[in-house]
């Protein structure tokens, strides 16, 4: 094992002189092991033996560690199996993705009309082609049971961008002359897609732990593999406890879960910690006052898979079939910490953040900017990713309160820029509604059967 260059601070908090070179036996042991845990699976090792050497403080403590206890731990060390992340790029993931495809014959076309202002398509459609043309135009790509270049989508982004700024009324007449129309072979007989919504949390929270604030959200950990640990290990049996990796500190087990099911948002920090700082808090912008509103971005993962907490309460009768994601939400909310973490841990996953600028916009799968009610979240193991998309489906509609009002059939274009961890197969799509009180009631509402199309552009007609 190479040395970490020698300075202040390794990375790991680890003082300069403990840096290779000139060290006692126990120190280059207890390095070793550092440096063996971080190169295999720490999920492949039991707790106790992952936990044993990362919890402690320096080599000289480690030197009063049993010499049997140091055996087990190299033996489990030997064992585990070296696994890193597969650093899959979005567009590996959209070459794998004509299975979810079916063309749809001209007769059932649907009627291309948009419920939306159309001024906020433009932007999203145009960081989707800028991210497509950095792609090679000659790559081949799946799509709907054909292989189609690169070039192809691009050229689709450009001529839909044309006509939507030479004449927007007249996409319904045009887009059936000069684009294939395909569509997510969904679940089922009726091959419906299930429609649920995303947006921007917001929940409280206290950059310090305090009698009400005692459930701490996490940034990512420096040595974060897949699998890394469990929800349960983290929740439950403190596989982070005493890192320093405590972001902030929210009221409940369900809002910390929640935060991480939408993948970024906002924590409103108590009017006391909105003045000046009055300690060096690392976790934290550097600004002489700290805002009241503080943004959270997704920061990773621990490589388990996503395990549906809604479904599980369904199948044990705890919440009604038909329960929206706010619904689950407030029954989570009714139960006690202690049960909020054993029903949570159902579901291994588990996200990690990291602060953002105030001003910058949440971003997806393909690193651009999310849209409101434009963006789309899918699995692209199975529908093609960065793709021109289009939706039929049904919609809550709320007041500015937050009081839901209806529900009203709805369609509109939108760019599937995004995925999830819940969303598994061509049966379903999470649509991004935004920040706001009157996005959260809409998107947690949002629970529809509905269809959804893509737009290709159409070959060239070869000159006879």
């Amino acid at each position: 094992y190479g040395a970490r260059p020698a300075g202040p601070d390794n990375g790991r908090g680890v003082p300069a002189q403990h840096a290779f070179g000139a060290r006692p036996a126990g120190a280059v042991l207890h390095g070793f092991l550092r440096k063996a845990l971080e190169a295999k699976s720490p999920a492949g090792l039991p707790l106790l033996v992952r936990r044993s050497v990362f919890s402690f403080p320096s080599p000289k403590a480690f030197r009063t560690m049993p010499l049997l206890q140091i055996g087990l731990i190299l033996l489990a060390v030997g064992c585990a199996q070296a696994q890193t992340p597969h650093a899959a790029s979005p567009l590996s993931k959209s070459l794998n993705s004509a299975k979810g495809l079916r063309r749809v014959a001209p007769e059932n076309y649907p009627a291309f009309l948009d419920d939306l202002d159309l001024a906020s398509l433009p932007k999203a459609l145009q960081s989707t082609l800028d991210w497509w043309e950095a792609v090679d135009p000659k790559t081949p790509i799946p799509f709907g049971g054909q292989t189609v270049l690169a070039e192809r989508i691009q050229k689709t982004f450009r001529r839909f961008l044309q006509l939507l700024a030479q004449s927007p009324s007249r996409l319904p007449q045009e887009i059936p002359k000069e684009f294939l129309i395909f569509e997510s072979v969904g679940e089922g007989e009726s091959g419906a897609v299930t429609w649920t919504g995303y947006f921007e949390a917001q929940i409280e929270a206290s950059r310090l732990p305090q009698s009400s604030y005692r459930f701490p959200l996490y940034r990512r950990p420096p040595d974060l593999r897949h699998p890394y640990f469990t929800r349960r290990e983290i929740d439950l049996e403190g596989a982070l406890t005493g890192q320093n990796l405590e972001l902030a500190w929210a009221l409940s087990p369900a809002e910390v879960f929640f935060l991480q099911t939408q993948g970024s948002g906002w924590l409103k920090l108590p009017d006391s910690q909105a003045g000046p700082q009055t300690r060096v808090e690392p976790a934290l912008p550097d600004h002489s006052r700290v805002p009241q509103e503080v943004r959270v971005l997704f920061a990773g993962h621990n490589g388990h898979p996503y395990r549906s907490v809604r479904q599980r309460l369904i199948e044990e009768g705890k919440i009604p079939p038909d329960s929206t994601a706010s619904q689950v939400l407030q029954y989570l909310k009714s139960q006690s910490p202690a049960v909020q973490y054993e029903i949570l841990a159902h579901n291994p996953r588990y996200s990690f953040f990291q602060l953002s600028a105030q001003d910058s916009p949440p971003t997806g799968t393909l690193g651009l900017p999310l849209t409101p009610g434009r963006s789309i979240a899918i699995d692209a193991a199975v529908l093609p990713l960065g793709a021109l998309g289009f939706i039929s489906s049904t919609k809550p509609v709320a007041d500015e309160e937050g009081r839901l009002l209806r529900t009203e059939p709805f369609t509109r274009f939108g760019v599937t820029q995004d995925t999830g961890g819940a969303l598994r197969g061509p049966g379903r799509a999470d649509l991004f509604w935004g920040r706001g009180v009157r996005a959260q009631a809409e998107a947690g509402a949002m629970l529809f059967p509905g269809k959804l199309y893509f737009l290709l552009l159409a070959p060239e007609k070869k000159k006879k």
